[in-house]
């Protein structure tokens, strides 16, 4: 049995749980620096205590590959860790997003070739459908899984993305069904893909009361997801509900970790969103002009 003396990874599953993930990551480096640290993950997998924390290793392992064949490393762990469709989702849309924020999208550094092995299939199609929905392409999206029968309900879940982000109303059954399997209306990574269709959809009939159901779901319960809260701001905001949108975003930006630029800036940039329609909201004259049309010309406000 492991003691935390004989443990390799026991200091780095002793970071508390809201280490920034700068630190996290410098920390996984030191470890995979190691001669034996290959050998170590293998034997962490095999773990059901540790499989989660070498998974969350390997993301950073081959996240920071820049060989033009990178991702052939995120099929050979998925291969070895014999990964579960949650456990791929979990960990490609992670190496999606490192890898992305290094310069280096999945989307482009991905090929297109229909692998007949599952696993690989799974992995490579995780990796880029993911990073081409950080880049909102769906469209791209569409096409690539046009032919492709093969869908697991992560896959399902970047296929609505697409619907949704494009405002198309076959995205909303089709979410509610997906949500019918007990497995993804679980899984966080599914219902965020969700989440980010409802709040890309700017047409969708009833997107925002939507995103609110969804984040009435058990993985929200806490409120601890930035991410999650800063989709419910702008739900909030979209339905004219500027107060509660205000709080809202404010816990968004309390809860963030330190190291995180980019999700600060949109947390921000909504909050001026919400607080310009609310000094917005004395001059909507017109009866049919709605505090959601104040949020609309927020917007414009924001992008002239």
């Amino acid at each position: 049995m492991l003691t935390p003396q004989s443990d390799p990874f026991a200091a780095y599953a002793a970071l508390p749980p809201h280490t920034p993930a700068a630190v996290r990551a410098t920390a996984a480096r030191q470890l995979l620096s190691s001669a034996d640290t290959e050998a170590n993950l293998k034997d962490a997998l095999r773990d059901p205590a540790r499989r989660d924390l070498a998974l969350e290793i390997i993301t950073v392992e081959v996240s920071d590959r820049t060989c033009p064949w990178w991702y052939g490393w995120a099929v050979h762990w998925m291969h070895t860790a014999e990964a579960t469709w949650q456990e791929s989702a979990n960990f490609c849309s992670d190496v999606a997003w490192m890898t992305r924020q290094r310069g280096r999208s999945a989307a482009v550094t991905t090929p297109t070739t229909k692998y007949p092995d599952p696993i690989t299939a799974r992995t490579v199609r995780h990796l880029r459908l993911t990073a081409l929905r950080y880049e909102f392409q769906c469209k791209a999206i569409q096409d690539e899984l046009a032919q492709d029968d093969r869908l697991d309900p992560y896959t399902e879940a970047l296929a609505i993305f697409a619907a949704l982000g494009l405002s198309q109303p076959a995205g909303i059954p089709a979410m509610h069904r997906l949500l019918d399997d007990p497995a993804a209306a679980r899984e966080p990574k599914v219902l965020h893909t969700l989440l980010h269709g409802l709040w890309l959809g700017e047409n969708l009939d009833r997107g925002a009361e939507l995103t609110l159901d969804l984040l009435l779901r058990p993985p929200f319960d806490e409120r601890q997801d930035p991410i999650a809260l800063y989709r419910e701001a702008r739900a909030r905001r979209r339905m004219g509900q500027l107060d509660r949108a205000l709080t809202t975003i404010e816990q968004a930006i309390d809860v963030l970790p330190a190291g995180s630029p980019d999700v600060h800036a949109d947390l921000v940039r909504e909050r001026g969103l919400i607080t310009l329609a609310r000094d917005l909201r004395p001059y909507a004259v017109p009866r049919t002009t709605s505090v959601v049309d104040a949020s609309h010309a927020a917007d414009q406000q924001a992008a002239a």
